[in-house]
């Protein structure tokens, strides 16, 4: 009898200690999303301030004149006549171009949330040579492309990639997605296919391939797949370490929605 109750006692303890250890993954598990999903929050519109000079790059879109992007960030198009209405008036532009809700929804059907100034690229918007596109006269945005300056990391560890974006993919659009490479070597693929929403997103990706090194191109790639679409927006751009000193991410490749 004994050793049937001493039995018991230990398979009891066990069954216990496996339960605990189980609540404990979880509740850690758990602890370790929410802070991630804070920290995304942290760098959210009301609180990014790009006078920190903490960040290798911070970019919030608000200290130009729209359409003009800043003047260290490139973009292209496989579209030549790209014309958009901003501000109620028609501009020719050669890619992602500067603008505000108003401005994406301007021919109603790219509803973009109200996120002050950003950056985007607009197949809804763009009039073809300043036409009115038809199915024989689309703007071909298929290979959309937002560059930023080069970046040097020399010196630079655990570095994070954190921007806001904004991806319906309603009406039949395409993907889009983030790049690196270094120097001229050829582009890197970080984040995979972007989640789709009808609201605007976080993306946090650890950049700690990068430590130490000079001369990184960062992009951001959009397609409106050979059809009439309505577009990709993006804000908030940051190149910089996490700062909470308690949570440790290098190894953490992490989108956070």
């Amino acid at each position: 009898m004994k050793k049937t109750l001493l039995l018991l006692f230990i398979f009891s303890s066990y069954i216990l200690a496996a339960q605990n250890q189980l609540r404990f993954n979880h509740e850690t598990k758990n602890d370790l999303n929410k802070r991630i999903a804070y920290k995304a929050k942290s760098i959210s519109q009301s609180q990014i301030d790009c006078s920190d000079t903490t960040y290798l790059y911070c970019e919030d879109f608000e200290s130009v004149s729209s359409p003009a992007l800043p003047s260290d960030i490139t973009t292209s198009s496989l579209e030549t006549g790209y014309n958009v209405s901003v501000n109620s008036t028609n501009h020719q532009v050669s890619g992602f171009y500067t603008g505000n809700s108003n401005d994406a929804n301007t021919v109603g059907f790219w509803p973009v949330t109200e996120h002050t100034q950003f950056a985007m690229t607009n197949d809804d918007a763009c009039r073809p040579n300043g036409t009115t596109p038809n199915s024989n006269n689309n703007c071909d945005l298929s290979f959309e492309v937002l560059e930023l300056p080069v970046l040097d990391f020399t010196n630079q560890n655990d570095v994070f990639l954190m921007f806001d974006y904004y991806h319906d993919k309603n009406y039949g659009g395409g993907d889009a997605y983030v790049e690196y490479k270094i120097g001229t070597g050829s582009w890197t693929n970080i984040s995979g296919n972007l989640p789709e929403g009808d609201a605007w997103q976080e993306g946090i990706f650890s950049l700690s391939a990068l430590n130490n090194t000079d001369s990184v191109s960062i992009r951001f790639v959009w397609s409106d797949d050979n059809k009439w679409a309505t577009g990709f927006a993006i804000d908030n751009i940051v190149v910089g370490e996490l700062k909470d000193n308690e949570l440790s991410l290098q190894s953490i490749n992490q989108f956070v929605q």
